[in-house]
């Protein structure tokens, strides 16, 4: 979860931190919220910051794949599409300026996202972590998603089509139990197949229970929050772009696919 995402131990990149403390003024504008620059953790890609509203974070990333990825799941949403409860709910997403990595310059994508409440999972056979579901279902769904998060793995890098099937039924056995623990998610990972999409990291780090209740009520449920790593199809890039107002965009220059630039 935000909160504690420094538990996996990593030191907040300088150039995110440094990123948010030169465009504080310019985020405060642009998500209408002040964003604190001391994060609440960091993961390999970038770092989760707190605002002045409890239900929203803002994530600074330089995952190519997530801005896309992100931008396809607000289409998905505006189109009406069913079972995307399962992931945290999108505000507004930016560009910044690229950052230079490893002598290479990568997209940064500045994401607002809803707040996640860390979760506490203990250990396998222990005291289960989730009121109500007994220990033994939530380890089997825990276990579902390393499968799965396994065969989405295969599936993404394997060439031949006939092998990429296997891994996809493979998929989708281990997503049948996911839902037995969080029913949300598991609707959410199957609804997302019908839309050509196989979630590629989805696993305990990457899923917590919302801190704060939706506009419509829902509360306290099990979601998705990282949707990194995950390569988005051109022609569905396109379609996100077009769907978002952001004509005039390159679906095949990731640096152009989000157009409302952060730093105009």
């Amino acid at each position: 979860g935000d909160a504690n995402l420094g538990r996996l131990g990593k030191r907040a990149p300088s150039w995110a931190v440094a990123f948010v403390k030169a465009n504080a003024d310019k985020l405060r504008a642009k998500t209408g919220m002040q964003t604190d620059a001391k994060p609440y953790g960091c993961g390999d890609f970038g770092c989760v910051f707190p605002t002045n509203d409890p239900r929203w974070v803002v994530k600074i990333t330089r995952d190519p794949t997530e801005g896309p990825m992100v931008q396809r799941i607000i289409a998905l949403r505006k189109q009406g599409a069913y079972g995307m409860d399962g992931i945290v709910e999108y505000k507004s997403i930016f560009r910044g300026k690229d950052v230079e990595w490893r002598g290479k310059l990568q997209p940064v994508y500045v994401i607002v996202r809803e707040a996640i409440t860390p979760v506490k999972w203990g250990y396998s056979g222990g005291e289960s972590p989730i009121k109500n579901t007994p220990r033994y279902v939530v380890d089997r769904s825990l276990a579902a998603l390393g499968k799965a998060k396994d065969a989405a793995n295969e599936y993404h890098t394997l060439k031949t089509q006939h092998r990429k099937e296997a891994a996809k039924q493979q998929y989708i056995a281990a997503i049948t139990n996911v839902g037995d623990a969080f029913p949300y998610i598991g609707e959410c990972m199957f609804a997302l197949m019908d839309h050509d999409i196989i979630l590629r990291d989805v696993h305990i780090n990457n899923i917590g229970k919302l801190a704060q209740p939706r506009e419509d009520g829902t509360e306290g449920i099990f979601v998705i929050f990282d949707l990194g790593h995950t390569p988005t199809e051109l022609k569905d890039e396109e379609k996100s772009a077009q769907l978002l107002g952001l004509r005039g965009a390159s679906a095949e220059d990731s640096s152009a696919i989000a157009k409302r630039i952060f730093d105009s």
